[in-house]
């Protein structure tokens, strides 16, 4: 059938108003997108916010001084705040542990008295079962004894790790945009390390990015001379490229951000299992996937937001002044002594200025390797007398000092180790930086330093 003229006016007429509608609720979409700015890549959802809320209050409230005993599922259930003695004093690791260990096990106790449902018996287990919401008091009392968790307060750290930041939290935005990553990565070392630049952990992990040995050695030199984990900025474009193959394979920053922790590999799986972030989040129980993995991307959301706005947290605080620093690359082995004389520079200062350097070059074990970038005072390193193409040849040596190896096996101890290549035992801690408990790995190679060697 033959459409008339008038309804096909009609009809034009009707698409065209259709048309200037859709462009019309287009172009307030995209006025409101720009008066709203672009997107966060860090978004605080919903689920999270009662846990942010909680590292928050680790971080700006309690002092390492403090353990929050606190329900692991729900962590605003706080059941009380211990006071510690302080971890420098003598004896503190054992009666904080020891501490920790009753108020648990007070916890835990009452808690099975609660779970049956039964009136509560004393004023404490009343004010206990008051923290459970009248609709998650069934569910979450059925097991809340197995949930039980000592939290250490991180306030003074977190506030030092501040002050440290400023030395060179500018130059690590500059690595970041460099990598068109999100600045606000650059807040991710309040996390891992509180900006310590010689920190290290239990399982070997070191430097404000944290960089376990076998992740390190990707990205980074790692032997008995260099560890390169410990140099800042070198480190952060370790990290950049670390998190970039996480993003590339992850698509988001919130499950990025956890496979920091949790291990891309880890973190694909929660994802093909359970889709996005929220409901990993909130549903996925992978059997590696703990309290750490599932709290670290709140974690770091609560630690941006107080980076971000210290002072509302902590007054006016005197941030480090930025490191100004240039490199030198050596043609050839070096003292560290013969450096610091020729460059007038004290061995402190390149000790500070060169934090990758292990303590076996600045003791005179070691010489600084051929091909390193020493770092320098921006002054000196600019002052064409200092090019390498000037060093006198007599400062540099044949070869780098050798020294023994032995790689660790199973049931072997430090102690051990000492004992069988008669050295003493602080040496041998000293020569590889190893902590204080003298703690190694199965498979680590440790330089065995030689028994006429100053340590």
């Amino acid at each position: 059938m033959t459409k008339s003229p008038k309804s096909i006016l009609v009809f034009r007429e009707f698409r065209l108003c259709l048309t200037l509608m859709t462009l019309a609720v287009l172009s307030l979409l995209t006025t409101a997108a720009f008066a709203a700015g672009p997107r966060d890549p860090f978004p605080l959802y919903p689920s999270i916010k009662p846990n942010v809320a909680f590292w928050k209050k680790v971080f700006t409230q309690y002092s390492t001084r403090q353990g929050i005993i606190h329900d692991s599922r729900d962590v605003n259930i706080i059941y009380e705040v211990i006071t510690l003695k302080d971890w420098h004093e003598p004896g503190a690791y054992s009666y904080n542990n020891a501490k920790e260990k009753y108020a648990k096990a007070h916890y835990e106790q009452l808690l099975k008295r609660l779970k049956s449902g039964d009136t509560p018996r004393s004023l404490e287990e009343e004010r206990v079962r008051a923290l459970f919401s009248a609709d998650k008091a069934r569910k979450l009392l059925k097991d809340a004894h197995r949930f039980v968790r000592l939290q250490l307060g991180q306030k003074d750290r977190f506030r030092a790790g501040l002050i440290r930041s400023g030395a060179y939290i500018d130059e690590i935005r500059k690595t970041l945009r460099a990598y068109d990553l999100p600045e606000d990565l650059a807040y991710l070392p309040h996390v891992e390390s509180s900006f310590d630049y010689q920190a290290s952990s239990k399982c070997g992990a070191g430097g404000i990015w944290q960089f376990t040995h076998s992740t390190g050695r990707r990205y980074m030199t790692i032997n008995y001379t260099v560890d390169e984990r410990r140099d800042p900025i070198i480190a952060t474009h370790a990290a950049a490229r670390f998190l970039k193959e996480n993003y590339r394979m992850l698509q988001d920053w919130p499950t990025a951000l956890t496979a920091y922790n949790h291990g891309p590999g880890g973190m694909l799986k929660a994802q093909r299992t359970k889709g996005d972030y929220e409901n990993i989040f909130k549903h996925y129980n992978g059997p590696s996937f703990g309290f750490a993995s599932r709290n670290f991307y709140s974690e770091f959301i609560a630690a941006r937001d107080i980076a971000r706005n210290y002072q509302a947290y902590f007054g006016d605080l005197e941030l480090a002044n930025p490191v100004c620093r240039e490199a030198i690359r050596l043609p050839g082995h070096a003292t560290i002594k013969d450096l610091a004389e020729y460059f007038c520079v004290d061995i402190d200062t390149l000790k500070e200025l060169n934090p990758s350097l292990k303590s076996s070059v600045f003791s005179g074990n070691n010489s600084v390797p051929k091909g390193f970038c020493l770092y320098l005072p921006s002054k000196i390193a600019s002052n064409p007398r200092f090019a390498a193409d000037n060093i006198p040849s007599r400062l540099f040596k044949g070869r780098q000092k050798s020294g023994r190896f032995y790689r660790v096996k199973r049931g072997d101890t430090a102690n051990k180790i000492a004992k069988a290549h008669r050295v003493k035992l602080k040496d041998l801690i000293h020569a590889n930086r190893l902590n204080a408990r003298a703690t190694i790995r199965l498979g680590q190679n440790l330089r065995i330093p030689a028994r006429e060697q100053k340590i």
